[in-house]
């Protein structure tokens, strides 16, 4: 079993299909079934931060992964 270290940029490639490591970032986290995820609550807080001025529609989805990240799979 793995641990993967996700910070801030990983997060947001992964919600924002339009960032240019979306396609990447959601590859890795789709083939981690065995392995985990570590990542922090300062990292979520940016993550929110950065999506807070997208638009209500990116602050729902995003909101909603950080109370179910499992919504993603």
């Amino acid at each position: 079993m793995k641990a993967l270290f996700a910070d801030t940029w990983f997060w947001i490639a992964v919600l924002n299909p339009k960032d240019d490591y979306h396609k990447q970032a959601y590859e890795i986290l789709k083939n981690m079934a065995e392995d985990y995820v570590i990542t922090t609550d300062e990292v979520l807080v940016e993550l929110l931060t950065y999506f807070s001025s997208r638009g209500f529609s990116k602050r729902q989805q995003t909101a909603q992964f950080y109370l179910n990240p499992e919504i993603l799979f």
